[in-house]
């Protein structure tokens, strides 16, 4: 079973992916149609203080700010995001 957000995600561009990342990419459009800038999906980054290595579902640099985003698709089995 695909959540609706992989149908919607097949049915704009034409492939499926991977349960979960078609949220993430479209969070990534999201955020670029709200405030442009630079939009990145699935980058890596270092802590500056932690020195820990993190995953980042959206990353977005506009002007002089950093975004960063964590996208959850539950609905596939009806669970709230924690």
């Amino acid at each position: 079973m695909t959540s609706p957000i992989d149908a919607i995600y097949q049915e704009i561009f034409g492939t499926a992916e991977k349960s979960g990342t078609a949220f993430e990419k479209i969070a990534a459009i999201g955020s670029y149609l709200l405030k442009r800038g630079e939009v990145v999906h699935n980058s890596h980054l270092r802590g500056e203080h932690s020195k820990s290595s993190y995953q980042i579902d959206v990353l977005q640099k506009t002007g002089g700010s950093t975004t960063f985003g964590e996208a959850k698709d539950y609905s596939e089995r009806g669970a709230k995001v924690g």
